[in-house]
């Protein structure tokens, strides 16, 4: 498995769901690096164009999962992401996608 999507509208449930992916990889016996992960949230202001603090999820911890907590740190909110093959960004900036067609006219 390479890259999977977790989407929750609560940090509780963010946290249930990436206890359960804990679980997973040692059924599995693997794991994820992460080191990688990425946390896009809109649960600040649109003005914030500062660095985002780390967040840290609790996990809970069970038979199949050691790992009690993991922090991500959040992408700003104008740096643009890709979902199911679109790019979008909090801001809802089209900065970016023009940036792109712009070095694409020039390839």
């Amino acid at each position: 498995m390479d890259d999977f999507t977790l989407i929750s509208s609560s940090k509780a449930g963010m946290e249930f769901m990436l206890s359960i992916t804990e679980e997973f990889y040692q059924i599995n016996n693997t794991s994820a690096n992460h080191n990688k992960y990425v946390l896009i949230t809109n649960s600040l202001p649109l003005t914030s164009n500062s660095t985002l603090p780390p967040i840290t999820f609790n996990l809970d911890l069970s038979s199949l999962n050691s790992v009690p907590s993991i922090t991500i740190t959040p992408i700003s909110m104008t740096t643009s992401f890709r979902f199911l093959g679109v790019w979008f960004n909090i801001k809802s900036s089209r900065d970016f996608i023009k940036k792109q067609l712009k070095r694409e006219e020039w390839d």
